[in-house]
């Protein structure tokens, strides 16, 4: 009986000793993938904060942007006023049948100051629109960025999480245990086969 009791204790110990040397070699092989995702998480979550940091600067870029075309609008409304004004003074001149030589002129030379004026506020304006474009289109860049960023740092957890699962060592569709439970497991088993 003695000698059955130490044969049992001895496929246990073994048994035990087997579980611990595939736990161990396994778990180095999971670690290892497990880091290196980790890593590469890591240097995902770093790009993806740098990208919403530009994506910020872009959006401030183009409220400020946004700021000056309706000043620059709000300038060019003015100076349409002001055109509109001296067009009504030149048809009024214009129409008087009585008007000297001088106030045609005078009412000419404030037409073509006018309009100078008003070309040069449109081209101001113009550039504005060009240059708010432009900052639009540098946040949707910057947004796509942030949100491929964010797609990658998804996809990297979520192979992570594969990768987990993969490399669970399972017997019959059964995860195996751990080392622990398999040292409770080793001494209940030689705990029942010495009482016997």
């Amino acid at each position: 009986m003695l000698d059955t009791v130490l044969r049992v204790g001895v496929v246990a110990i073994a048994f035990l000793a087997i579980f611990a040397i595939y736990g161990r070699f396994n778990e180095t092989k999971v670690s290892r993938r497990i880091k290196a995702a980790e890593a590469r998480a890591d240097s995902l979550e770093k790009a993806l904060a740098s990208a919403k940091i530009n994506a910020f600067a872009a959006q401030y870029a183009s409220r400020e942007s946004e700021r000056r075309e309706r000043e620059a609008a709000t300038k060019l409304n003015a100076q349409l006023q002001n055109a509109q004004r001296t067009a009504d003074y030149a048809k009024a001149v214009y129409n008087d049948s009585a008007a000297s030589t001088e106030r045609l002129r005078d009412a000419l030379y404030m037409s073509a100051q006018q309009i100078d004026s008003l070309t040069m506020q449109v081209s101001t304006y113009m550039a504005t629109v060009d240059t708010l474009r432009d900052r639009h289109a540098a946040e949707r860049r910057a947004l796509a960025v942030v949100m491929s960023g964010a797609d990658s740092v998804i996809a990297v957890q979520k192979a992570l999480i594969a990768t987990l699962r993969a490399d669970q060592c399972r017997v019959l569709g059964i995860p195996c245990p751990t080392r622990k439970q398999a040292f409770i497991a080793g001494v209940v088993l030689g705990a029942v086969v010495a009482l016997k």
